[in-house]
């Protein structure tokens, strides 16, 4: 446990301990050998989701994306993540456009993340269902180069499960509300 509390912190006050200045100098030492920017971006997401309602429904996610980038946008594009409960054997396949961006031209330490699309939820007893899914956070740079950036996100998921009818009987599925830690890259 302490080596994970350890992780933790330091994974939080790295971003912090880096000045805006020295992201751009890192990003761009001399503006006359500025290469041409690539305006297509992919990258992938590795984390765990805890299960905020109560449902014991906590996850090991893994996800990718790629889209188009500018100055004002990291990445503005679609995704596909696998979402696997620990505690069971239900899981989410979250099919989304994404948009993270600092809200400005020049590199920052935090930015925004938002998530919207659908989910294909695949519970117990082979039912399926689909539902939407929605998820916003927050973002910190943790390393930037000339072609790459890994950050970490903290956000919010939400996953609509609702009802299904299985012979007969109608069941409800509660919504789930996870609070997801992401490690991720992209190129």
């Amino acid at each position: 446990m302490r080596p994970f509390i350890l992780f933790m912190l330091m994974a939080f006050v790295l971003p912090f301990s880096l000045s805006a200045g020295n992201i751009e100098k890192a990003v761009t030492p001399n503006m006359e050998d500025k290469s041409p920017m690539s305006h297509f971006c992919w990258g992938a997401d590795l984390g765990g989701s805890i299960d905020m309602s109560g449902h014991d429904m906590s996850t090991i996610d893994i996800g990718a994306n790629f889209g188009y980038k500018n100055d004002y946008l990291r990445l503005l594009g679609i995704g596909a993540s696998l979402n696997m409960m620990v505690s069971n054997s239900n899981r989410s396949f979250p099919i989304y456009g994404i948009v993270r961006t600092n809200f400005m031209n020049r590199p920052s330490l935090c930015f925004f993340d938002a998530r919207a699309g659908v989910s294909l939820n695949y519970l117990e007893d082979n039912v399926s269902q689909a539902g939407l899914f929605l998820s916003g956070g927050i973002g910190f740079n943790l390393a930037l180069g000339q072609k790459f950036k890994s950050h970490i996100i903290l956000s919010y998921n939400y996953f609509d499960r609702g009802y299904y009818t299985r012979d007969g009987v109608d069941y409800n599925q509660p919504d789930l509300h996870l609070v997801s830690l992401r490690l991720g890259v992209s190129f």
